[in-house]
């Protein structure tokens, strides 16, 4: 575990060499959007390559990234480093599978590479609100690459089924999460360890709150009824990035919280 970060507070630069790779997946989005303008739609492929060698390149610069934190929101270490490469790894292999629809193709590529982004984000989080805004990107753009792909009834079903399970579980996240910040007056995941080894009986049930709400991300009894519908409502390249991704960019996070409650 990284110890707790203190002086001064890092520099842009140093800042951006942590979070290089998920500024790079960010920055391909609105180039997707712009190369959909300009390249023909019959080559809409090209957005699909386009995307997967920047998923590629932002998996060589994490695998490089430095270890360290920027100030109580991300904190990258040794899981985090793995969890990055691996998700971006999933992330480019379900875009070079992703089928070129050429109407729908950066509609496409852009939700996935949403759900990357949001996955990453979930496994630096070092702080309940960055965590929260991980997992909401993840489930937006799953969402919409669920139905995107469907294109029937079914895959409409699938997406409907999705979000709604997907608004319940983001609900009681946000709930437990109010809680902590109630019990311990803090979001970063080591001063609300602190504060909860005071108060273990009314911590466990904000913490029980925000763990059903990631149990529903990694489809984990009981909150996996909607998993069946949604896996057989989508494409294969749709079940590579809604089932894969956010599960492993959750269990960095699951490995980030339990570690920096060092007095539980």
């Amino acid at each position: 575990m990284l110890p707790p970060v203190q002086g001064a507070a890092p520099s842009a630069l140093e800042a951006l060499a942590l979070l290089a790779p998920e500024a790079l997946v960010a920055a391909a989005i609105p180039a997707v959007l712009l190369l959909d303008m300009v390249v023909p739609k019959r080559h809409a492929a090209l957005l699909h390559w386009f995307a997967a060698l920047a998923c590629v390149l932002a998996a060589a610069v994490a695998g490089q990234a430095p270890f360290g934190a920027v100030f109580d929101l991300v904190r990258v270490d040794a899981t985090a480093r793995l969890a990055r490469v691996v998700v971006l790894g999933a992330g480019a292999a379900g875009l070079v599978v992703l089928p070129v629809q050429p109407l729908r193709s950066a509609a496409a590529v852009v939700a996935v590479l949403g759900t990357v982004l949001g996955a990453l984000m979930a496994a630096v989080a070092h702080h309940l609100l960055v965590l929260w805004l991980g997992l909401e990107l993840v489930a937006l753009a799953g969402y919409g690459l669920v139905a995107l792909l469907g294109a029937d009834r079914r895959g409409a079903e699938a997406g409907l089924k999705f979000a709604l399970f997907g608004g319940f579980a983001s609900a009681l996240v946000l709930f437990g999460s109010s809680h902590l910040y109630g019990l311990s007056g803090a979001f970063d995941f080591t001063a609300i360890g602190n504060a909860l080894a005071r108060l273990p009986a009314t911590g466990l049930a904000a913490l029980v709150l925000v763990g059903c709400g990631l149990a529903y991300k990694l489809a984990l009894v009981p909150l996996h009824l909607y998993a069946p519908d949604v896996y057989q409502g989508t494409k294969a390249a749709g079940l590579l990035v809604v089932g894969v991704v956010p599960k492993l960019g959750v269990l960095a996070a699951l490995v980030h919280g339990p570690v920096s409650y060092t007095h539980l």
